[in-house]
């Protein structure tokens, strides 16, 4: 029995480690556009901000780091789930995604938000569209000429893995 659990966890790795890769590769095309659009904002406003999305290869999910400028932070945001049960959620879903993606957001602080996205049936993302959207407030410390980064942004294609056998 330990025998065939040990080639389970070898197994388990290696899917994992050819994920990572097909990862890796399907950001060396690039050809995804993905963008912000410019807005004005004052001390102690909120706003609503979504990241554009538009790619001429289809694709399944994407993983993103967003991160933020001193004086933009994110807005903590209260809501209710399926079952009317009370939640607290920092990003939404785009029009670029279907209702069955899974959507991870990660809170890492007040400047960084980390974003998954994928679909165990390998539902592809519609494009055009919008990927996540989320709520920030400025303070006094914003820089008229600051900007948001989007970081480690990569793609999927619309499969798991890219191996030739």
């Amino acid at each position: 029995m330990k025998k065939y659990m040990n080639i389970a966890k070898l197994g388990l790795m290696l899917m994992m480690l050819i994920g990572g890769v097909s990862f890796a590769n399907a950001q060396e095309e690039n050809p995804e556009k993905v963008s912000i659009d410019p807005v004005t904002i004052a001390a102690g406003d909120e706003k609503e901000l979504t990241i554009n999305y538009e790619s001429s290869v289809e694709r399944s999910g994407f993983q993103m780091n967003i991160l933020l400028p001193e004086g933009l932070s994110f807005v903590k945001q209260e809501g209710v789930d399926e079952d009317e049960e009370p939640i607290t959620f920092y990003a939404t879903k785009g029009s670029a995604l279907r209702t069955t993606h899974a959507f991870d957001v990660t809170y890492k602080s007040d400047k960084e938000l980390l974003i998954i996205v994928y679909h165990l049936d390998l539902k592809l993302l519609k494009s055009p569209g919008s990927l996540p959207s989320f709520k920030v407030k400025a303070d006094e410390s914003l820089a008229d000429a600051s900007q948001i980064v989007l970081k480690d942004v990569k793609f999927n294609g619309g499969q798991y893995f890219d191996v030739n056998v």
